[in-house]
């Protein structure tokens, strides 16, 4: 996965469509559905806005 993360920052100065393209024919390579990889990134998305959520917030000890 993390070669896959490393091409899709590659490409995501080109087009839009053209990394949705390369994702799904990476999925289907693999056998997994694009929903499922879908699902996988805006898992790791969530996880990263919260971190940085909580990492904005200001201690509250005293």
């Amino acid at each position: 996965m993390l070669k896959t993360r490393s091409k899709i920052k590659e490409l995501r100065v080109r087009a839009p469509l053209e990394v949705c393209d390369w994702v799904k024919r990476e999925a289907e390579s693999y056998g997994v559905s694009l929903a499922a990889v879908v699902v996988d990134a805006l898992e790791d998305h969530i996880k990263r806005m919260e971190a940085e959520k909580s990492a904005k917030r200001p201690s509250k000890t005293r």
